[in-house]
């Protein structure tokens, strides 16, 4: 079997600095870190998905059909090479250019509808000059408000699908970023950052899995589903939308299944935890307060739950406390000790103060790293499948917005702001 290799644009550089070579820890396809010199190719697929986040311009190698959207509008017509800007050209490719307009005869492109003409409001489909790609701009909601122009004055505008779903993934990184920040403070002397870091963590998980399942359905039927469709049906319950996001991962195909969930016993313990803070026990305080039969203490259940389970797989040594003992015994009581441990022990001595900062960071440590990994196979699940969705589909590219969750166990577990 013979062919022609397909041409590869790829550049290496080597860089030698006061004797020392400059190597970078770079992700493999098959999702391994590898030591290597800085090197990169351009892939199309990469260099179409960069302009669509660039210009919100769709590309595509080969020309497209018009999608439904466009040929529902009452005024949608072929249009003719002509009527284009110079910069639209059809050179080599004689009768491929189109576009959408708004009335029966169209002007030129960048004539405002609101200058009283009949306007041609976007270049539907375009050659470039070299005929080497096919601008196609998609947009499935154009309503007769205004039109909602595509193009104004030349500049490309996101859909109104687009801009909703990146702020939506927007919020739901910076939720998850908060949170694990928080969690990662958290100690037995500031027990309300437990509370933060699991409102801020719960929100942003919930609606990355929500999120999911959104796209989930899109890959499966064309279109956004309805309100009655939509993942709201699981409320706040993050254990339902947990199994949901599981099945998803089971649709993909194996190669795209690149994070696992951590071991069943403590994630099914955490997911627990957070799901009746999601549910309810988010207002525990106020609801002991007004006499309202309240669930536990969730930060209580935290280090019940998951804490003491996390500090009984620890197979280091503790940290040495016998400082603290012989503070106690040099200063008796000399000095008033008055804190809780996370679940309501008394602290009242150096040595068991000590003993609970250690606790205390130990599962500060650990039980972000847990929630980590949660949310980076959920994450992962989003953008595998994200990669699915119909091309006249206009989406962000999440894994700009999770770059800093789809890394390796040694560097989630080195992170204590989650700022990169």
């Amino acid at each position: 079997m013979t062919g022609q290799a397909e041409a590869v644009v790829a550049a290496t550089a080597v860089v030698v600095q006061d004797g020392r070579v400059l190597n970078v820890h770079q992700r493999m396809a098959e999702g391994s870190l590898s030591w290597q010199f800085p090197a990169e190719k351009i892939e199309l697929e990469e260099t179409l998905r960069n302009l669509r986040l660039t210009s919100g311009i769709e590309v595509f190698p080969a020309a497209e059909a018009p999608p439904d959207w466009a040929t529902t509008l009452p005024s949608f017509r072929p249009c003719e090479p002509a009527e284009l800007s110079a910069e639209f050209s059809a050179v080599g490719r004689a009768g491929a250019a189109r576009c959408l307009c708004t009335g029966p005869r169209s002007a030129r492109r960048g004539t405002r509808p609101d200058q009283g003409k009949q306007t041609c409001t976007a270049p539907f489909d375009l050659v470039d000059p070299e005929n080497t790609m096919q601008p196609t701009l998609h947009n499935l909601t154009m309503c007769n408000e205004r039109q909602r122009e595509v193009i104004k004055e030349g500049v490309a505008v996101f859909t109104p699908e687009w801009r909703l779903l990146a702020h939506e993934v927007g919020l739901a990184s910076y939720s998850l970023r908060s949170g694990l920040a928080s969690l990662r403070k958290a100690n037995y002397a500031d027990q309300q950052v437990y509370y933060g870091g699991f409102f801020q963590y719960t929100i942003g998980l919930e609606r990355v899995m929500k999120l999911a399942l959104i796209i989930d359905y899109l890959v499966e039927n064309g279109a956004l589903p309805t309100d009655k469709q939509y993942a709201k049906k699981f409320g706040h319950k993050l254990t339902d939308l947990l199994s949901g996001v599981v099945g998803v991962r089971s649709r993909l195909d194996v190669s795209a299944r690149v994070w696992d969930l951590p071991d069943s016993d403590m994630t099914n313990a955490a997911m627990a935890v957070l799901s009746d803070f999601a549910i309810g026990a988010r207002y525990y305080n106020i609801d002991v307060l007004t006499g309202k039969v309240a669930s536990k203490d969730p930060v209580d259940r935290w280090f019940s739950e998951v804490g003491k389970p996390l500090m009984e797989k620890r197979k280091r040594p503790w940290k040495d406390i016998q400082w603290a003992h012989k503070l106690d015994a040099e200063i008796g009581d000399g000095c008033d000790i008055n804190f809780e441990t996370e679940s309501g022990s008394p602290i009242r001595s150096f040595a068991a103060a000590a003993q609970a900062a250690n606790e205390s960071e130990y599962v500060a440590k650990e039980g972000t790293f847990l929630c980590a990994r949660i949310a980076r196979h959920v994450i992962s699940v989003l953008v595998a499948r994200s990669d699915q969705v119909p091309r006249n589909f206009q989406i962000p590219n999440f894994i700009e917005f999770f770059y800093l969750f789809v890394q390796d166990d040694s560097y989630l577990k080195r992170q204590k702001s989650f700022t990169g």
